[in-house]
């Protein structure tokens, strides 16, 4: 596994590094755990992320920083897939439609790309001359989609909104709402379908305007 070496062999007290024949660290004395914490936590840092789900077709990843592609065919029983990725943003797309989703390391994320189920959307927010926040959701994609916003610092009723899109057409929902305390900034948190992992957030303060 390796360990990592409390010092250094030197000539009494001498900066300059003294390399026995054996040319080795220090064995007599050695850190073995920081290691293996070390080991453990890098599947968390840089490992790929799982993604599973079912779709009806193949499914095209494509990374949107530098294009890379994966491509993965579901079970023609089941309509199941299961493929790992380098963390990042991917244009996920099928037959069904084409949206857009972040992936994590270590993560494990469950699409649901069958037809009436694909989801693309994009969250935007904007103040209004007394003081109101506007949020924005620019929804594309097939089927009925339930959006449930939470929030902090804001005072919004009806956090809970519905839409039925169609394929090439996109939906758009908006609340508005009021900040509560002035010297706080506010956050608002969009939910799609009761998914987390795929929520998107706003945020902002009285003062940036």
């Amino acid at each position: 596994m390796g360990a990592l070496p409390v010092g250094i062999q030197t000539r009494g007290d001498a900066d300059e590094p003294y390399w026995p024949v054996q040319n080795t660290w220090t064995y007599k004395e050695v850190w073995v755990h920081p290691v293996a914490s070390w080991l453990a936590l890098m599947p968390d840092l840089s490992g790929p992320a799982l993604v599973e789900g079912q779709a009806d077709s193949t499914v095209k990843f494509s990374e949107t920083a530098h294009g890379q592609s994966i491509e993965v065919k579901p079970d023609p029983a089941s309509g199941r897939f299961r493929v790992m990725l380098p963390q990042g943003e991917y244009a996920v797309q099928c037959d069904a439609g084409k949206e857009t989703q972040t992936f994590l390391p270590g993560e494990t994320y469950d699409l649901n790309l069958r037809s009436g189920h694909v989801l693309d959307f994009a969250v935007s927010r904007k103040s209004s001359p007394n003081g109101d926040v506007l949020i924005d959701v620019d929804a594309r994609g097939t089927g009925a989609h339930r959006f449930v916003v939470r929030f902090d610092n804001l005072k919004l009723n009806g956090a809970q909104k519905e839409i039925t899109l169609q394929s090439r057409v996109s939906g758009r929902l908006e609340w508005r709402a009021q900040v509560d305390s002035p010297n706080t900034p506010w956050v608002a948190v969009i939910v799609p379908d009761d998914d987390v992992a795929r929520r998107k957030e706003v945020r902002g303060a009285v003062w940036e305007h």
